[in-house]
This record gives structure tokens, sequence and C-alpha cells, in this order.
């Protein structure tokens, strides 16, 4: 059985042509003990893997999207699209319950 990646939460904000797109998911497999929450950020269609993070701690992987989405609309990028997966963690990662 591969690798399983369970979307929770995603943004997508743009500036000019540049779009950001922000993803937090649960990873899953035979390999992965425990839960494991993964945060990407990618521009323009490409991963940015060295913002990619890792981790069991799920207040590492909230701090690093809520983080991002303040820096994205306080330097004047627009948000496009929210997402929301239906994963019980979802209102943990939602910064709109904040």
């Amino acid at each position: 059985m591969a690798e399983q990646r369970l979307l929770i939460i995603s943004r997508k904000y743009q500036k000019g042509s540049d779009v950001h797109q922000l993803f937090v998911a649960q990873i899953e497999g035979p390999e992965i003990s425990g839960t494991v929450y993964q945060y990407e950020l990618w521009l323009n269609n490409t991963e940015q893997k060295h913002k990619r993070i890792n981790s069991g701690n799920a207040y590492e992987v909230r701090r690093a999207f809520i983080t991002t989405l303040l820096d994205l609309h306080e330097n004047g990028w627009s948000k496009q699209g929210a997402g929301s997966y239906g994963h019980p963690q979802g209102p943990f990662f939602d910064p709109a319950g904040l």
C-alpha cells in the first residue's frame, strides 16, 4: 500500500500573475506510525520544497500555515480561494476559528 495524502485545508492567493497555494494534509502509510501532518507551499504550480514541513506536531504545522497566510495578506496578496475537505482536524487548522 502506498502513502496516502488526506487533504485537510488549503488556500490560494494571487498577486499579479503569481499564484501561491498552501496545503495542509495528513499523511498515512505502512511506513508511518502515529499521526503525521504535512504543510506545503506552491508558487505558480511549483512546490517550494524547502518550505515543506512533515511533523507529528500539529501546532508546528498550523503555525507555519497561519504565519504564511498573514505574510501573504500583509504583502498585498489577494485571497482567491479556500478549501476544506471534511477532515476531522479541519477546524483546528482553519484560521477563521481564531
